[in-house]
């Protein structure tokens, strides 16, 4: 039995986005992200969520259910089929303006770890814009680790090429690696939420390794 974790995040901001169908009461990737983008813009028929790890309110100026938000979740919930990661939540205090998501990923263990995340964050890679941020993170259950935050530009639209964060962490857990990654539209949004990441990284605890 390899590495299992436990991750309880804040339900006020975070979301568990399913893997397989059905799950709880959605049948499909379509069935749960035209559901939830009722209940995230505060549409009349709320299911139970527990199981996708809870659920907010939306406000006055959210968009209309089944419009931006239920396409942006339908994308997500259908990539998890074919990029399956151990589990991936989407952020609720970007929504309805815009869809942030954490991966959080276990996998065998290569080389030394230091070089290893180093590479796997493309901390090194050319082509950055500034200096790549490495730090050292360490949480209770997982140890010492790392934070690699990278900023790249992208293509040009329109004359301007936008700027684009990623945002990744990484520990070494035995024989295997822990690897967190966090997804945003845009460098403000990904900045932004890094609190509330952090506190979702603090409570994953090691159930066995």
């Amino acid at each position: 039995m390899g590495l299992v974790l436990r991750i309880e995040p804040d339900p006020g901001l975070w979301i568990g986005v399913p893997d397989t169908w059905p799950s709880g009461d959605w049948g499909s990737p379509e069935e749960w992200s035209t559901d939830l983008a009722k209940i995230l813009s505060g549409g009349s028929e709320q299911h139970e969520v527990s199981d996708a790890g809870g659920s907010a309110e939306g406000g006055e100026d959210a968009p209309a259910p089944g419009g931006a938000l239920q396409g942006a979740l339908m994308v997500l919930a259908c990539s998890r089929l074919d990029y399956p990661a151990d589990r991936t939540y989407a952020y609720l205090g970007g929504l309805p303006a815009s869809l942030c998501t954490l991966d959080v990923a276990v996998f065998p263990a290569e080389g030394e770890a230091g070089e290893r995340h180093r590479y796997l964050g493309r901390a090194d890679a050319p082509g950055s814009v500034g200096a790549v941020q490495v730090d050292d993170y360490t949480t209770e259950a997982l140890g010492r680790g790392s934070r690699v935050l990278r900023f790249d530009r992208g293509e040009e639209m329109d004359g301007d090429a936008e700027l684009l964060a990623s945002l990744r962490y990484f520990w070494r857990v035995g024989e295997e690696d822990v690897a967190v990654n966090v997804s945003a539209p845009g460098p403000l949004h990904l900045v932004e939420m890094i609190p509330a990441v952090e506190a979702l990284l603090e409570s994953i605890e090691v159930v066995s390794a």
